[in-house]
Order: structure tokens, then sequence, then C-alpha cells
């Protein structure tokens, strides 16, 4: 049975935000916008009386999908969480110049965890960053042996 990584969703408060963050800054592509259809989507996920915007962006590789989902109806607040709760915690995104990247999101705005550092086994230089929401981005660059 074959099975491949096809997308993960974020659910966002500022949809248009979040959407010019990753296309704008980390350069994702625009795949599509839509309003979910309530048919569908309620039952399917449980709900009742959902209204749902989704962006769907492509990484900017083109490997997989990234789907912001905002929740009209019914609306729930961002629990409070740190990078040690348990579930999800972050997704990773290769890069070729760490440095480069650290600056140009600095720039940007991006909140960063700590500067880069190179991992201890010297493989890779890594950093964690914020998007809008808080949610942790890890950016890897891996070394030459």
């Amino acid at each position: 049975m074959a099975c491949a990584f096809r997308h993960f969703g974020i659910v966002v408060n500022d949809l248009e935000k979040m959407k010019d963050f990753y296309t704008r800054v980390l350069h994702f592509s625009l795949v599509k916008e839509a309003e979910e259809v309530r048919e569908f989507i309620d039952p399917l996920l449980g709900l009742k009386g959902s209204r749902l915007r989704t962006v769907k962006l492509s990484f900017p590789d083109g490997q997989g999908i990234l789907e912001l989902l905002k929740f009209c109806c019914p609306h729930s607040d961002r629990p409070s969480r740190s990078i040690s709760s348990p579930g999800i915690s972050h997704f990773a995104l290769s890069v070729d110049d760490l440095s480069h990247m650290f600056q140009y999101l600095s720039k940007e705005g991006v909140k960063f965890l700590s500067d880069p550092l190179v991992s201890p086994d010297k493989k890779a230089k890594v950093a964690f960053c914020l998007d809008p929401e808080g949610i942790p981005i890890e950016l890897v660059e891996s070394l030459s042996p």
C-alpha cells in the first residue's frame, strides 16, 4: 500500500496576514483559495453550521501543500502551548543559506527563538522562527562533511 505526504493544515486567525507571510516572505506559491461547502465540511469534521475559507500554498520546491484554514464559524481561540507540548510542534524547511535567510527574515520582523546553531554532529545549521501567529518553523541548512 503506497503512502506519500500530501499536505498539512494550520487553522489561523488572520488568513490574509498568514497568506502574505507564506507567499511574500517565504515564497510559497498560491495554488487555490476557496470557501468550503458546509454540506461537505460539517459531516466530515463533525461540525454544525460551519463557515470555512481555505488557502492552499505550494512549498517553494513544489513538494507538498500548506493549507491555511480560517473557520469563520465555529471559532475557537488557539490554546496556549509551548513547543514542548504534546501534539504537532513545528514543521521544517530546508534552506540553502541559513545565515542569509536569518538576516532576511529578521529584517522582515520575523521572531527567532535563537541565532542559527550548528548541530552537535556538524551536519546541519538550524534555527527556529515563528510565523505571524506563533507557529514554530524549523529552518535547516545541510552542511558538507
